[in-house]
């Protein structure tokens, strides 16, 4: 016992000694001193220095994913043209995670991996807000506790982990204002969602029935908007049987005016806005000019939209939105723009209806995950698939990627990318992976 005490003791004071000369050689070298740093499993994960352009992976190792930390098949990437699988092109940006400030920035791709699972585990996380499929090596971006600052950890460690962690699962994109009035931005969310432009002449509807309390609200937009419009009230039969409410509808006209009230105008001003790829927007909306339209698309297509019958009369707090749609591209879009303005969204789909519902929470920029010996929710798990799987991941100057799994994001790290990354007067790197060697020549 009291040689492993002094054992100890002397592995701690060696161990301090060596983290500062560590730390002074990695200096030295980022400053130029050293153009060249051997090291035997000391810079692993959190050692980036982008200025590196060649590394050599000596290791006697069989392992070949050191590199290689990699999503699922069935997980998908964030990038500024939407979620990118698998199968999908390189493409040359992806959302990159600020782990430090919480902001989220399209970062350059520098390399790509597809590969079989081989003989390696996954590590899976499945509830009702977070589906998680990553192989053991993959870095995950976590915090350990409320307020503590976020850390980089292997999926394995965290499914041994018996404390409770926290991943993010949406960030801050700092974004000005869309050119567009407050009354336009509403005015998108009813068309959005309850609004339809006829093929064949132009003219754009939004319909609701009688009883609902929002026909003062829409016109009043469209007064604000200078729109022309006329009203139409359906009473016929449904080919699903009588109504049992008449349905309003409010029409606009593509082009100027002709007749009365010439001093407004047609929506043909607002053509490049009224697209559900709001991919191919202009401009995206602020984070103020989101709450906006969300406000006004869960009215349309919302779940509680009734204050007064949900909160039976009582004072009520909206907390979040529930937008259901039958255009994929538009629950997609709105998907990628909540998440970038620090909005926890996450996709449901019935296939028997063929629709996308949308179940956003503001101000929730971290999920909870239990530990290893919790009673109470999902934890980690180990999980063997099958050697041929397909897996993939990106690398990014970041290190860090937004993605995508069943409908819920969470925010992780990327393959390893020591010396992928970009630097003034860079051109490429090396890499020499020596991997599986020894065996070959032993």
């Amino acid at each position: 016992d009291e040689l492993r005490r002094l054992a100890v003791h002397a592995a701690h004071v060696c161990g301090e000694q060596d983290l500062a000369e560590r730390r002074q050689v990695l200096a030295d070298y980022a400053e130029g001193k050293y153009s060249v740093v051997v090291n035997c499993t000391i810079l692993l994960e959190g050692y980036d220095d982008p200025a590196t352009s060649c590394i050599i992976m000596a290791r006697p190792t069989k392992s070949r994913v050191l590199y290689q930390q990699c999503l699922d098949a069935q997980t998908e990437v964030l990038t500024p043209f939407g979620w990118y699988g698998i199968d999908s092109p390189q493409p040359t940006l992806a959302a990159g995670y600020d782990i430090k400030t919480g902001a989220i920035a399209w970062s350059p791709v520098s390399g790509r991996i597809e590969r079989a699972l081989g003989a390696e585990t996954y590590i899976s996380y499945r509830s009702q807000g977070l589906d998680i499929r990553v192989t053991a090596g993959h870095r995950m971006v976590v915090r350990r506790k409320r307020g503590h600052e976020p850390e980089i950890h292997e999926a394995a460690a965290l499914a041994a982990s018996v404390s409770e962690t926290f991943v993010p699962v949406s960030g801050i994109q700092d974004a000005p204002d869309a050119p567009l009035a407050d009354n336009e931005v509403r005015l998108l969310g009813w068309v959005l969602t309850d609004g339809h432009v006829n093929k064949h002449n132009n003219a754009l509807s939004i319909s609701q029935a009688e009883h609902q309390p929002y026909h003062e609200e829409i016109r009043n937009l469209l007064d604000a908007c200078n729109l022309k419009y006329g009203v139409h009230r359906e009473t016929k039969p449904t080919n699903f049987g009588p109504r049992k409410n008449a349905q309003i509808t409010y029409y606009v006209s593509k082009g100027e005016p002709r007749g009365t009230l010439k001093d407004r105008r047609g929506w043909e001003y607002l053509e490049q806005w009224v697209k559900h790829n709001m991919v191919s927007w202009p401009t995206e909306l602020s984070a103020r000019q989101l709450a906006l339209f969300l406000d006004a698309a869960n009215k349309g297509n919302g779940a509680k939209a009734h204050q007064q019958y949900y909160s039976k009369g009582r004072p009520w707090t909206r907390r979040s939105y529930s937008i259901t749609t039958g255009h994929k591209e538009f629950a997609d879009s709105l998907q990628s723009l909540c998440v970038r303005r620090g909005l926890r969204c996450i996709i449901s789909e019935s296939r028997i209806t063929q629709c996308w519902t949308l179940h956003i929470k503001p101000n929730a920029q971290w999920r909870m995950i239990g530990g290893a010996k919790s009673k109470d929710r999902p934890t980690f798990q180990t999980e063997r698939g099958l050697s041929v799987e397909r897996v993939w991941c990106l690398t990014t100057e970041t290190g860090t990627l937004i993605t995508r799994r069943a409908g819920t994001v969470t925010i992780v790290g990327n393959c390893i990318g020591r010396g992928s990354r970009t630097y003034p007067g860079k051109e490429d790197c090396l890499i020499l992976d020596m991997v599986g060697c020894s065996a070959e020549h032993d």
